[in-house]
């Protein structure tokens, strides 16, 4: 008979690596190819990006955490973009590898985007510190420790200099991601639809206010994102949110020359945040003129 203790490890284990299928990104607009393939072009420059952040800080000794290295470049009506990401959470692990292909129609001042993503997941699980009560329990210790998977995303987007609105559609080919011996439907990723818009307001020449929000589905949930940021003489801005998984962040960032940096820190409403000091993410970046071959001044 298998122990309650361990069941129960194995469960939240697994249940939140497959069900947190989309990292809850409070800074987005940073980095918003994680959300929609379809930025991948959006800017005329080659964009280096890499986003970092963890979960819960205080609240266990391994903290769930997500990283992820994002390439997009433009050349004439097409992008291309390759990303890395690492999700992870106690012991369990989902590496993904995807290159994006966008095309960009030219609509006077807007454009309209399309784009696919195909890339490889894979997913596992560390049993090298688990302690089992049971050695002859089949379901852990005869289980694969990893799965390599194929799935592809799409988006859509349609923007100008002021703005942008968009859809993407996540993990299109719901592949099976179950470990061990025992196959279920119940493993599969799901397909998960964002929409993200965003407004960029000018007051002045050095004030500018950008509202933006996200909402995504799936069958496992509804989920909102509401920030606003505050630019000031496009060198520094600040800002604040909400997010409907009873959380609000406050983040700013700094944009010099080619370079930016971003910080979110997210507090949450519940009674977890009496466990924890919150969530904290920082992006860095880099926009590379293809023109001169240098970075853009």
């Amino acid at each position: 008979m298998k122990k309650l203790v361990l069941s129960l490890a194995f469960i939240i284990t697994v249940c939140f690596a497959f069900a947190q299928q989309q990292p809850v990104i409070s800074n987005y607009l940073s980095n918003p190819y994680i959300i929609n393939k379809a930025y991948t072009g959006y800017s005329e420059n080659t964009e280096v990006s890499l986003l970092a952040k963890t979960f819960f800080v205080g609240f266990a000794d391994k903290n769930p955490g997500f990283q992820s290295v994002n390439l997009a470049t433009r050349t004439e009506y097409y992008g291309l973009g390759i990303a890395l990401t690492n999700d992870y959470f106690g012991n369990t692990r989902a590496i993904g590898l995807g290159i994006t292909y966008a095309y960009h129609i030219e609509m006077g001042e807007n454009s309209l985007a399309f784009a696919l993503s195909p890339k490889f997941l894979q997913f596992g699980i560390d049993q090298s510190n688990y302690v089992f009560f049971d050695d002859n329990d089949d379901v852990i210790t005869n289980a694969k420790e990893n799965r390599l998977v194929f799935d592809a995303d799409f988006g859509m987007l349609f923007y100008s200099s002021n703005y942008s609105a968009g859809i993407s559609i996540i993990n299109l080919l719901e592949p099976n991601v179950s470990l061990g011996g025992n196959v279920s439907d119940e493993n599969r990723l799901l397909r998960t639809f964002n929409l993200i818009g965003a407004y960029n307001y000018s007051f002045s020449e050095d004030v500018k206010v950008e509202p933006s929000i996200l909402l995504s589905y799936s069958p496992l949930n509804l989920y909102y994102d509401i920030n606003v940021r505050t630019h000031l003489k496009n060198l520094f801005w600040i800002g604040a949110g909400y997010k409907q998984v009873q959380a609000f962040n406050i983040m700013f960032g700094i944009d010099y020359k080619n370079y930016r940096f971003a910080y979110s820190y997210d507090h949450n409403l519940s009674s977890i945040s009496n466990y924890s000091f919150g969530s904290h993410e920082i992006v860095l970046g880099m926009s590379i003129s293809k023109n001169s071959g240098t970075p853009k001044l």
